[in-house]
């Protein structure tokens, strides 16, 4: 038929009888396995183009997903990035979107919280003074009072003509000087913690530093200090005036705070490690109490009974901001305290 090939099956059609009624005719066309093959191929190319469309829909929400999200990356690492008394920049948004009134939003609340900011760190610094102009004048009270009696006791024996006026005023003399004293050491102290002197740094061998401090701490018999001196010259930039005092502060805590029922000891030891010079001051006291170790570098607190608890906290300010270095303690009760000092070495 045209050009179309095809085979012819004939199959006879008869009756019960036998007889010959028909001839059915079964045509087979050779191209149908073509035309399946065709079939087959339209089905192939149409599922790679839904293969095709799906992926392109997947790259394309991707895509809008990821431009949608980026505004809002954008702002959480802001809000991430956000600290208290820090300068914290503002988004720019030009979008009036709903995007935009959110970074609008945020732009009002860390302008508010700069604001809230300074006037809370302004709040802790007056604190923080008040109560320190309270501590000064306890400690200068305290000394005023026996110096008032003293001298009003003299003035009363001077009047009754007593004689033993001479040793009096001998005894008056000498408490004065020492409440005088007394004084003077608050006034330093308090100098000294409101503003460290400039820090003049020079190069300073760590040995001939704690050498100076230990001769310069008033000897006592019941405490011995054992300066286990490195093997070979560290060298670091320090000022040499603050780590004095610093390094004296140390160890006169130490015998201050010492038991009076067991001899006082320190052993001091220099290590380096990785271009760092580390000292210790382990001394065999009573240990630091659980409850205040969090408040031994706090300004304004001390457990002895005179003083105005400034020592450790110009310690740390001196080691830290003046030397660059980093001060911490171990403690175990009944076992003593080790003070830690690690200070960059120097060529």
């Amino acid at each position: 038929i045209g050009k179309l090939q095809f085979l012819s099956l004939y199959s006879p059609i008869r009756n019960r009888e036998g007889d010959l009624l028909a001839y059915l005719n079964l045509p087979y066309f050779a191209i149908e396995k073509e035309l399946k093959s065709e079939i087959s191929s339209f089905l192939v190319t149409l599922i790679n183009v839904y293969v095709l469309l799906l992926v392109f829909g997947g790259f394309l929400a991707y895509v809008l997903s990821d431009s949608i999200t980026r505004s809002l990356s954008v702002l959480s690492d802001r809000f991430r990035a956000i600290r208290l008394g820090m300068k914290n920049e503002p988004i720019e948004w030009k979008s009036n979107d709903e995007i935009g009134v959110l970074v609008s939003k945020y732009n009002e609340m860390i302008g508010e919280l700069e604001q809230s900011a300074d006037m809370l760190a302004k709040s802790e610094r007056e604190m923080a003074w008040r109560e320190m102009a309270k501590q000064i004048a306890h400690e200068i009270k305290n000394p005023l009072t026996p110096m008032k009696l003293s001298i009003q006791m003299l003035q009363k024996a001077m009047k009754e003509g007593r004689p033993d006026v001479p040793q009096l005023s001998e005894r008056v003399s000498n408490t004065l000087i020492e409440q005088i004293d007394n004084l003077s050491q608050i006034a330093t102290a308090f100098s000294s913690f409101a503003k460290m002197p400039q820090t003049n740094a020079e190069a300073l061998n760590i040995e001939e530093v704690i050498q100076s401090a230990v001769n310069l701490v008033s000897p006592h018999d019941d405490f011995e200090i054992d300066f286990q001196k490195p093997t070979t010259p560290l060298m670091i930039n320090a000022d040499k005036n603050q780590l004095l005092r610093a390094f004296g502060n140390i160890i006169k805590n130490a015998q201050q705070a010492m038991p009076d029922s067991r001899k006082g000891k320190m052993i001091i030891t220099v290590e380096t490690e990785k271009q760092k010079a580390i000292i210790s001051f382990k001394d065999n006291g009573s240990g630091i109490p659980e409850d205040i170790q969090s408040k031994v570098f706090t300004p304004n607190f001390t457990t002895k009974n005179s003083g105005m608890g400034l020592g450790l906290a110009i310690t740390k300010q001196a080691i830290e901001e003046g030397a660059k270095g980093k001060i911490w303690f171990e403690t175990k009760a009944n076992e003593g305290t080790t003070f830690y000092v690690k200070l960059p070495l120097t060529n």
